[in-house]
Parts: structure tokens; C-alpha cells; sequence
């Protein structure tokens, strides 16, 4: 079966086609054998696809920049749209939690359930460093509570 490239971000239900509470067997059978695979985790394509499981079932789903996959929400790519845009985006559904600590690298929305993160903070206009979002993930309803 042909591996995903493309993920559309729902709201609680996954990255399309990869859908929170499904079973491991089921993701193994839709993205194919992982590159390296514990009991809780699978990394697929060249590590850029994290799944972690709870009791065998999907729990959260990491997407990263840079390994030839695409995660849209609403339409738009938010590992390729600066980070900028993507908070405005998703702001406009619900606010991210304004009081997270690594706010700035972190942009956490507890409805959707998504949550990205940049390992640097642009410190000006010209500064390319961190313009755009390293990953995004997409987990259950209150993995992080």
C-alpha cells in the first residue's frame, strides 16, 4: 500500500488518514512497516512521521519539516506557511494557550488539539531562522493536560 504524504489536520481526529484511536496494526497497514518502531512509538518517513500509541491505539501524531510530507490545515501547508500566518490561521478557530511555558517555540491549541513547535524565535523581520514551524502534532483529547 502506498505510504501517506499528505495529512489533513482534524480537529481531535487525527492527521487524515492516520486517525487518533487507531489501532497499531492499522497504521502499519496504511504507512507500512516503520524505520524504527518501539512498543509506544513508530517513526516512518525517515523519521519525520512520530506516532505514539496508548494500549496499542494512536494517542498523538508528530508531522516534521522537511522529510517530504505535508500537513494541511484548512487547506493551507502549516510546516511550509510561516509561523506567523499558521498562528493567525488556527487562532481564528480557537486561542492557543497564552500561558504555555516555552510560548513563542510552542503554540499549543488545546481545541484543536494541535500543537506546534519551532526550535528557534525569528528576532527580527529579515531573520529567516524560525520563520516557519519545525512540527505539528495532532493528539487526544487531554494528552496534554
Amino acid at each position: 500500500m502506498k505510504k501517506p504524504k499528505t495529512s489533513q489536520l482534524q480537529p481531535h481526529e487525527g492527521a487524515l488518514p492516520l486517525k487518533l484511536g487507531m489501532l497499531q496494526s492499522e497504521v502499519r497497514a496504511l504507512c507500512g512497516t516503520p524505520l524504527d518502531k518501539t512498543p509506544k512509538y513508530d517513526y516512518s518517513h525517515r523519521n519525520g512521521l512520530q506516532v505514539e500509541y496508548r494500549k496499542e491505539r494512536v494517542a498523538f501524531i508528530q508531522i516534521s519539516r522537511g522529510f517530504g510530507l505535508v500537513a494541511q490545515y484548512q487547506g493551507v501547508d502549516v510546516l511550509a506557511a510561516s509561523a506567523e500566518d499558521i498562528i493567525k490561521l488556527v487562532s481564528t478557530d480557537a486561542p492557543y494557550d497564552a500561558k504555555h511555558p516555552e510560548l513563542g517555540y510552542t503554540y499549543r491549541f488545546p481545541f484543536p488539539g494541535i500543537t506546534f513547535w519551532r526550535p528557534v524565535c525569528p528576532t527580527g523581520p529579515s531573520d529567516t531562522e524560525g520563520k516557519f514551524f519545525k512540527t505539528v502534532a495532532i493528539a487526544v483529547r487531554g494528552c496534554w493536560t
